[in-house]
């Protein structure tokens, strides 16, 4: 994992936690940020991933796209599946 990632996300969710702004997303362009909110408890997260991961049939992607962006949403899809 990540450590630099990983704690910026975790101050990230502390702060919608600890705010009453909402689920917003950060003003930082450092990082892509996939925000997800339900009501029920024992979410799992591939219910978080699965309609997330179902915008890709709303984009049309350049053929090189994936080697010009190597951290689109499908590769942080894939990466996040992975031990």
């Amino acid at each position: 994992m990540h450590l630099q990632l990983n704690n910026y996300a975790q101050r990230w969710a502390e702060k919608l936690a600890n705010d009453d702004a909402g689920l917003v997303h950060s003003q930082s362009y450092d990082y892509g940020e996939n925000l997800y909110a339900t009501r029920y408890q024992n979410v799992k997260g591939r219910d978080a991933v699965a309609p997330w991961y179902a915008e890709v049939k709303n984009y049309k992607f350049p053929p090189d796209f994936g080697s010009i962006y190597p951290l689109d949403k499908i590769g942080k899809c894939i990466r996040s599946l992975l031990p």
